[in-house]
């Protein structure tokens, strides 16, 4: 979700009726984040999530093309305020079937290696700008990454989750610019994934 301010917004999802089905009021951030909903979803057709109230949330009104499918497991058809919007809710992360496997616990040898790299607690967001953006699709991602060099996986999803683009650039320490040529995807709103040590930072990219 994108959001305009930090604060709390209760979220619910209806079914067909607009009986609540789950509900939950979730700490959001200003900016890009991601919210765990934990909501037991059931089979359905028609079923709506929404935010009560005024979320102060990010939506487009541009570059909408309905359906968007996770496929084998759900279709978002459509919004309430019509086919040329999209609300709220991107790059969706679904559990099917929900079983639990125990198996019994078992001894494993470790061995650490000091690491030289960049503390992978660091938080390297003031680090990592994307710009121009909006653009026609050719833009650059600008890291400056301290220590003596890490591995950096470039991603892009589309607003269903499905992965479009991922390269991974060995060994970058101190400034790096990176140039992006997306000019042949089609016009909207893409999602850019950048891990540095396990850590993910995304930035929403507005193709026009």
């Amino acid at each position: 979700m994108f959001a305009s301010g930090d604060g709390s917004r209760t979220i619910e999802l209806y079914n067909s009726s607009g009986i609540v089905l789950q509900s939950g009021t979730y700490f959001i951030p200003n900016g890009p984040s991601r919210v765990n909903l934990n909501f037991n979803v059931p089979p359905g057709t028609a079923l709506r999530l929404g935010a009560t109230g005024t979320p102060n949330l990010w939506r487009n009104n541009t570059g909408v093309v309905y359906p968007y499918t996770v496929t084998d497991t759900l279709s978002i058809t459509g919004s309430s305020a019509g086919a040329t919007y999209y609300y709220f809710f991107y790059d969706w992360e679904i559990e099917v079937g929900g079983g639990v496997c125990n198996s019994l616990p078992a001894l494993a040898n470790v061995i650490v290696t000091p690491c030289t790299g960049i503390d992978p607690a660091a938080d390297l967001t003031a680090n990592l700008s994307v710009y121009p953006n909006p653009s026609t699709g050719i833009f650059n991602v600008n890291l400056i990454l301290p220590g003596a060099g890490s591995d950096v996986e470039f991603s892009i999803f589309d607003l269903t989750g499905r992965n479009l683009f991922r390269q991974i650039e060995r060994n970058i320490s101190g400034e790096y610019i990176k140039v992006m040529d997306l000019s042949g995807f089609a016009k909207g709103i893409y999602e850019l994934s950048v891990v540095i040590e396990g850590r993910k930072y995304i930035r929403r990219i507005d193709i026009h």
